[in-house]
């Protein structure tokens, strides 16, 4: 096991979501990935008032603690985080966690 960190982000329930997790595999062989989804009220930015529910993916992303200030920048940039309201990101310490790999899937049969 070696040191990592937990990458989150909240962003808009959209597929684009599900994008990051491919590019994070593709440029940066990050395989220990989640998306899921959360619905919940914020206060508006003016007044205080209440807004409506909305429906948000939370992108969690297992780093080795080396790379993780790579990939939140990274993140940063992909998800163009200063132009989207609502949006944010946060890193954090984890304890410890183990390499997961999904297996080569058997080849089917006719």
């Amino acid at each position: 096991m070696t040191a990592s960190k937990l990458l989150t982000c909240i962003l808009d329930k959209s597929p684009a979501s599900f994008e990051l997790v491919r590019d994070l595999k593709d440029t940066h062989q990050i395989t220990r990935a989640n998306v899921g989804s959360a619905r919940g009220t914020g206060t508006g930015a003016e007044g205080g008032l209440i807004t409506m529910p909305q429906e948000k993916h939370i992108l969690q992303i297992i780093v080795d603690a080396g790379q993780a200030d790579e990939i939140f920048e990274w993140l940063y940039g992909k998800v163009d985080l200063d132009e989207r309201y609502g949006a944010f990101m946060y890193q954090e310490d984890l304890t410890s966690a183990g390499d997961f790999t999904v297996p080569d899937a058997p080849e089917e049969q006719d």
